[in-house]
């Protein structure tokens, strides 16, 4: 929050301690805090960002209840289109499948850094993600991504990219010609 200048968060309408720890945070250094739920559409130019959330984990009592309650956006124009699954696991994730909140896309921000516990084969079967980010420490004590995590990605026909192994990752998403060829270009530096 100290590091850009006050804009908008988006929250869901979890009242989990560690949700409204950031909301109170946010006020505090004059944010917008805006709650959302499943199905809000938000449009930002020419881009429209999409929430989903897994209401039933909402006021949960231990971290895995809050890391199913996650808010997930899909951020989608024309061109593409790329999924934010938060700390999803696996409970939370087949919640949202049976709800029909997911859909194809190009990027797939992993949930939960690859954790063992995420990044099911229900939930890749509907998105079929080009790529997968997998934000994660180096030498993490999780020991995140787990092999399980990426052998599903890998064979969802996902391209993974890592931080801990590569470096920081730029995700552009945009036309490329004046043929309006749609593409999505992953950059990552060390």
């Amino acid at each position: 929050l100290e590091a850009f200048p006050p804009g908008m968060l988006y929250v869901s309408s979890d009242s989990s301690g560690s949700l409204l720890k950031a909301e109170y945070a946010a006020l505090d250094a004059n944010w917008k805090v805006t709650a959302v739920e499943t199905g809000d559409l938000v449009r930002l130019g020419k881009v429209n960002m999409e929430f989903m959330c897994a209401e039933r984990f909402f006021g949960g009592r231990t971290d895995a209840d809050e890391n199913n309650a996650s808010l997930c956006v899909r951020l989608s124009s024309e061109y593409g289109s790329l999924i934010v699954a938060g700390d999803l696991q696996k409970e939370g994730e087949e919640e949202l499948c049976r709800a029909g909140a997911f859909r194809e896309t190009d990027v797939l921000i992993v949930p939960h850094h690859g954790s063992a516990s995420g990044s099911g084969e229900k939930m890749l079967s509907i998105m079929k993600p080009g790529y997968a980010i997998i934000s994660v420490g180096v030498k993490n004590t999780y020991g995140h991504p787990s092999g399980d995590a990426l052998s599903r990605l890998e064979a969802a026909g996902a391209v993974i990219f890592r931080t801990d192994t590569g470096g920081g990752i730029r995700v552009s998403i945009g036309r490329v010609s004046l043929l309006r060829r749609k593409a999505v270009i992953i950059r990552q530096t060390v």
